[in-house]
């Protein structure tokens, strides 16, 4: 309601870059790399920060694009999402059952495709000349048909993030490359696919030991207050950890974190220089090109 009320109240006055985003700054949606949290940020749940987003943008990938999808992360939502034509019911797909019947309100003269896929979770930038490639009445008709529908808000706000890229590209599913995304649309450049996931891999056996380091002061403390206690039985079965294990988790963190940090420095700098954003992007650029 409140992107279709923007589009439909500004449509002749549009910014060259529209953005349409939720209203909290941290979520977990928000890309993991574009990250500045609160002090009681989680890093093994990274909550990524829509201020960030924003910041880093490329205006230019969004022109070049028409439409952009904020978030690079498929899941949720790529390679293969929803089916239309489904009648199986799945608690996370609610909408999955009643997007046939919504596609041909929405749609009346379009087919229902097989499968509708993007990421999550209707965050997205517009150039103003792709907005207006789609005539004003029909977003007024859209937002008809929202205060029409017998579906609840819930539902009918799903059926429209993933109907949001069909609208404004006439394509089902808009699924690009993650490690492209970052690059071309945010300028954070991993040299390709595999250092992009490489970046990942480190990351996840940094939370393995993470989490393993949590246990260990779980132990400890469950320890202490054993000892504590004074009881015999609790002290039985209390088991204080050794304090090597936790230098040594401490230490493995401490390099993993410092490698994560290296590598993502290391990519912010390369993308600040637009001929590698071309490259990792796969698209032409000659000198003077910018973006």
């Amino acid at each position: 309601m409140v992107y279709l009320s923007y589009i439909i109240d500004n449509y002749k006055i549009l910014p060259d870059t529209n953005i349409f985003l939720h209203a909290h700054r941290f979520s977990w949606h928000n890309n993991e790399l574009l990250t500045d949290g609160p002090p009681s940020h989680n890093p093994i749940t990274p909550f990524g920060d829509a201020v960030q987003m924003i910041l880093r943008l490329s205006n230019e990938r969004v022109a070049r694009e028409g439409y952009m999808n904020l978030r690079c992360h498929w899941d949720p939502g790529c390679p293969v999402w929803l089916h239309p034509n489904s009648t199986e019911l799945e608690l996370a797909k609610q909408e999955q059952q009643l997007i046939g019947q919504a596609w041909l309100e929405l749609f009346p003269f379009d087919p229902i495709p097989n499968e509708l896929s993007q990421p999550c979770c209707a965050q997205f930038a517009l150039s103003a000349e792709r907005i207006r490639q789609v005539p004003l009445e029909r977003y007024v008709w859209m937002r008809d048909w929202i205060l029409r529908t017998e579906l609840t808000d819930y539902v009918s706000g799903r059926v429209f993030e993933y109907t949001w890229q069909y609208i404004f590209t006439g394509r089902s599913t808009v699924c690009p490359s993650m490690h492209q995304c970052y690059c071309d649309g945010y300028g954070v450049c991993f040299r390709g696919e595999t250092e992009f996931d490489k970046w990942f891999e480190i990351r996840y056996y940094r939370n393995q030991a993470q989490l393993k380091l949590d246990h260990w002061h779980e132990l400890a403390q469950s320890a202490g207050e054993a000892e504590a206690s004074g009881n015999e039985t609790t002290l039985a079965y209390a088991h204080r950890p050794d304090e090597e294990e936790k230098e040594a988790l401490e230490k493995e963190v401490e390099l993993l974190e410092a490698e994560l940090a290296e590598r993502k420095k290391a990519a912010i700098e390369r993308g600040k220089h637009a001929r590698i954003r071309a490259a990792e992007s796969g698209r032409d650029w000659h000198e003077g090109d910018g973006f």
